[in-house]
């Protein structure tokens, strides 16, 4: 798009419109709701609106988005009810930069909303329109789409997405045009549509009509310049019985609260798409799990109504369970979900799942896509995730003779996951370091290292360089006890000769100190002292020389550290449940003793949670982990404030060796694994993962994040646009995690500095990279409340 002649205001809106093929006469069934829209011209990745009434439950969204720059390839929307929204079409003009494109979500909950369009690339001078339409198909409802991009024309619908043909009926046709010239003119609807909202001094419109016979059917406009553009159409079907006669047909059913606690009661609505008769219409109702919320055999649509109510009362669960309640008239069904929690969930939180997996996920690391990569040790299986479409794809590499189990890994300042040694065989490692593109999905080596590594701890610096410390390199007794640098603008190791140790030699817990230097606190699986690597004096000092157990640690703010639990080592510890901390900002640091865990625990995850508590999952109570009864089922969080633990909800699946957990941007965590190792019982290979949702969830509505930088600088301040910004008490900034072996070597918690400004934050960036490394960071709005907003990723330099 030709933007250095194109002035972006919001001033002068002018009106405008598109037209669609022959005239058409609207059914009755469908109908327009309401519709609301905004513009942006600063680039970024997303965009978000919000509807100015509530949803109606069963109903239609339709968003169409614009952007300009870059082609969106992975487009995608979400809103704040958790409805599932699908791409009817997408097209990007390369010539002029800008993209159009429609999405939409049917048989919607309901509720106060906001749509968030992510566009998998930053674009400038975004558009988004959203709209809401009744009567329209709850299941399946896309019927056809089209789209165009061309020079203009002044003629009366000359301007054309080209025809498309429908396959039903009374579907509802919606278009959107958008001026692609960098001139202002008018957007005249075409013949049979009406317009409903027009952006930007009319250079976008949507409109709508009713096609009452199936067949070929186009979008076209009205432009009062001859300009280039972009339109689209999509054709959506009638509910059952739309237009009228026959007698009526179900239009909807919807559950209000459509999530709630075992004991607690949701009000269902069933919709008609027209009023009962005489005698009143019977509808038949069902549950796929009426152990969890049952619902009577049918309920009667009283004559002359076109809706009535039931309630359910949820039972008692153990898990989150999504419950679907079905509604049945002459043979067409209608459906929703309901979601039931425990009834302690807003003091213990929630697990849901467990949900299979391909693999038993050894080692994960999230990407700055919010897509998890993982890893297992037989086949040398190599998953992609995606948690909003929850597929998997395989990325192993082929090109690779060994195997990145038992490897280090650590995500560079770019994005990419760095993956350092592997395994030969128990106890053999490998000198090759390789690197994973999230943005290609693909493997490529970098330069080898001076010494093989398996079980090393790789970690990323103050300023973007790579430690990697520990590991064997070729039979048990074999200890890489020189650390080595990675450089990778120079794509160079150097080694750090001063700073040569032979303890520990498996996966040490390291942490960047605010000063820069390398803090070793600890080791998953051995006992040691508490070492400082000092990179620029070439030096490897001892903190405190007193062993202290601590099989997971973290650092919960700079400097800080808590470690929990035993370290264990092929069936050998002394299994424990102490915490310590560790405040290397004091003048003589030394590890302090605080409040005990709940449980004995080898072989557990901490995770550094959205709000600054810390997260424990999974262990065992015993040396023995495959013994069932000494599994720990249940997680428990400490609190940085107090040093102390709560017992949260319990898992259903036990995980210990092996097992892994990490934070997602929407605050939960996902924990999967264990196994790998001959066990039997909860040692046994797991296959499957599980989501807890910390009891933060369970505390009253999200705030929202509108808008956000892609990126900041250190030291920098920068603006997140939020329509919540009176009710913010904490930004918190979390860096993507990295774990195996009981170990997040990637995650680190920070709580920045803010100030509430009209309609949103303004918000000051770390100071360096020493208290945050260069990377990608889930960047948190927690409310009064302590409800975190779903965190964009943002990359921090």
């Amino acid at each position: 798009m030709r933007r250095h002649s194109r002035l972006w205001t919001l001033a002068g809106l002018l009106a405008g419109t598109v037209t669609f093929g022959s005239p058409q006469v609207a059914a009755a069934a469908i109908s327009f709701v309401q519709a609301n829209a905004s513009t942006n011209d600063a680039a970024a990745s997303t965009i978000a609106q919000a509807f100015t009434t509530a949803n109606t439950a069963g109903n239609l969204i339709v968003v169409a988005v614009s952007w300009g720059d870059n082609v969106a390839p992975s487009i995608r929307a979400t809103d704040t009810l958790g409805n599932t929204y699908a791409i009817a079409i997408n097209d990007f003009d390369p010539g002029n930069r800008q993209g159009l494109a429609i999405l939409y979500a049917p048989n919607i909950r309901a509720g106060a909303n906001t749509v968030t369009v992510t566009l998998g690339a930053t674009g400038g001078y975004r558009r988004i329109m959203v709209s809401e339409y009744s009567g329209i198909a709850t299941t399946a409802p896309f019927d056809a789409a089209a789209r165009n991009r061309a020079g203009g024309t002044t003629a009366t619908n000359g301007v054309t997405s080209t025809a498309a043909t429908t396959t039903a009926n009374g579907d509802l046709i919606f278009g959107v045009a958008m001026d692609d010239s960098g001139s202002f003119g008018t957007i005249t609807a075409g013949t049979g549509f009406t317009r409903r909202t027009t952006l930007n001094g009319m250079d976008m419109a949507t409109e709508d009509a009713i096609q009452a016979t199936a067949g070929s059917v186009a979008a076209t406009f009205t432009f009062s310049r001859a300009d280039t553009y972009l339109a689209q159409m999509a054709a959506f079907k009638a509910a059952p019985g739309g237009g009228g006669g026959g007698g009526p047909a179900l239009s909807s059913i919807a559950c209000n609260p459509p999530s709630l606690a075992s004991g607690s009661s949701t009000t269902c609505t069933v919709s008609l798409n027209q009023n009962a008769p005489t005698n009143g219409t019977t509808v038949a109702l069902s549950s796929n799990n009426p152990s969890v919320l049952p619902v009577p055999a049918s309920v009667t649509v009283p004559a002359n109504s076109a809706s009535t109510t039931f309630s359910s009362t949820a039972g008692s669960v153990t898990s989150i369970q999504n419950v679907t309640l079905i509604a049945t008239l002459n043979a067409t069904s209608v459906s929703t979900t309901v979601t039931v929690v425990s009834n302690q969930a807003q003091l213990k939180g929630a697990w849901a799942g467990p949900f299979t997996w391909p693999i038993v996920a050894i080692h994960m690391a999230l990407l700055p896509n919010g897509k998890v990569l993982a890893w297992d040790l037989t086949n040398a299986a190599v998953q992609l995730w995606d948690p909003a479409a929850n597929t998997f794809t395989d990325v192993s590499d082929t090109t690779i003779n060994f195997n990145y189990f038992c490897a280090g890994q650590t995500a560079l300042g770019d994005g990419r996951i760095l993956v350092d040694g592997g395994h030969i065989d128990y106890d053999i490692g490998v000198r090759q370091v390789h690197a994973f593109d999230p943005s290609t999905q693909t493997w490529s080596a970098l330069a080898q290292m001076f010494t093989e590594r398996w079980y090393p701890t790789v970690i990323t610096l103050g300023d973007g360089r790579v430690l990697a410390v520990a590991g064997h390199t070729t039979c048990p007794t074999c200890v890489a006890s020189i650390p080595e640098v990675y450089n990778p603008t120079t794509n160079v190791w150097t080694r750090v000769t001063g700073a040569q140790s032979s303890s520990p030699t498996q996966y040490p817990h390291m942490f960047v100190l605010p000063d820069g230097r390398a803090l070793q606190a600890g080791s998953s699986e051995e006992v040691v002292p508490t070492q400082v690597i000092n990179l620029s004096a070439n030096t490897i000092t001892t903190v405190d020389p007193n062993p202290r157990e601590g099989g997971s640690s973290v650092t919960y703010s700079p400097g800080k550290i808590m470690k929990a639990g035993s370290a264990w080592s092929d069936g050998t510890a002394n299994v424990g449940r102490t915490t310590f901390v560790l405040d290397m900002n004091q003048g003589s640091p030394a590890w302090r003793q605080t409040a005990n865990m709940q449980f004995d625990r080898v072989t557990h995850n901490l995770t550094i949670l959205a709000d600054g508590t810390v997260l424990v999952t999974g262990g065992s109570g015993n040396a023995n982990v495959s013994d069932p009864a000494a599994a720990v089922y249940a997680a428990e969080m400490w609190s940085p404030a107090s040093e102390t633990w709560t017992t949260m909800a319990a898992m259903q699946v036990g995980r210990v060796y092996h097992a892994t957990a990490i934070l997602l941007p929407d605050g939960r965590v996902l924990s999967a694994g264990s196994g790998r190792f001959g066990g039997t019982g909860p040692g046994a290979d797991q296959l499957s993962a599980e989501i807890y949702s910390p009891p933060y969830l369970f505390n009253g509505a999200r705030p929202t994040i509108t808008s956000a930088p892609t990126a900041v600088t250190y030291g920098s301040t920068f603006s997140v646009t939020t329509p919540d910004a009176a009710q913010i008490s904490k930004v918190s900034l979390i860096r993507l995690g990295t774990v195996t072996h009981h170990f997040n070597s990637g995650q680190r918690y920070l709580s920045l500095s803010f100030q509430a400004v009209p309609g949103g934050l303004t918000v000051t960036a770390p100071a360096n990279g020493n208290l945050a490394p260069p990377g990608y960071y889930m960047l948190f709005i927690l409310n009064s409340n302590g409800v975190p907003s779903i965190a964009p990723l943002i990359q921090v330099h």
